[in-house]
């Protein structure tokens, strides 16, 4: 059976993220901000790590069925979050030049142009990956299920904090921290991508 206060720290947890991710995907939708996009992105990384470190608090069947979408978002928004880095890079660059760089301006401004050309034509695909994303149901399907669990709570005085909890969150954290110390060697190899990732 799974501690109450850890299913009630999952949910409020997830909840918060669900939130988030809506929010931001409509701002990434009207691309007025950048960081919408960004944000987009951090929060369904964080909601794929909730679904895995909380999976026993909610349906498997479910948490199985929601990773998917939510990692494909990730990437689907990646190409477009590059594009928006990079412009931003070239924006500060150009604006730190100093006056013996002058030669230098009118190609870089090209460059500028053509990365922006590019973003503006990402747009109608960032657009429709994320309007397959809200068609899934993925959110709503979440949102009702952490509801449900929720509402199973409600008026009962469920402390956040547990023996349960301390020891599963630091049995978690050190699995974690192994695995990150398991990559520390690809730090001396420039090369090694995937051991950076």
């Amino acid at each position: 059976m799974i501690d109450q206060s850890f299913q009630l720290l999952a949910c409020q947890y997830l909840h918060r993220q669900l939130e988030k991710l809506q929010k931001e995907l409509v701002g990434a939708r009207s691309a007025e901000d950048i960081e919408c996009i960004h944000q987009s992105r951090v929060a369904s990384r964080r909601m794929r790590a909730g679904l895995s470190f909380f999976d026993k608090c909610l349906s498997a069947k479910k948490v199985k069925k929601w990773h998917s979408p939510i990692q494909k978002i990730t990437k689907k928004l990646g190409l477009a979050r590059d594009r928006d880095v990079q412009i931003e890079f070239i924006k500060e660059f150009l604006s730190n030049l100093d006056k013996g760089q002058e030669q230098y301006k009118r190609g870089i401004k090209r460059l500028l142009l053509r990365l922006e050309q590019a973003r503006h034509m990402l747009q109608p695909k960032v657009n429709k990956s994320i309007d397959a994303f809200n068609s899934s149901g993925v959110l709503a399907d979440m949102h009702g299920e952490i509801e449900k669990v929720l509402f199973r709570f409600m008026g009962k005085d469920i402390p956040l904090q547990s023996q349960w909890v301390f020891q599963h969150t630091q049995e978690q954290i050190t699995g974690q921290l192994q695995e990150l110390l398991s990559h520390q060697g690809s730090l001396g190899n420039p090369l090694d991508k995937d051991g950076h990732h």
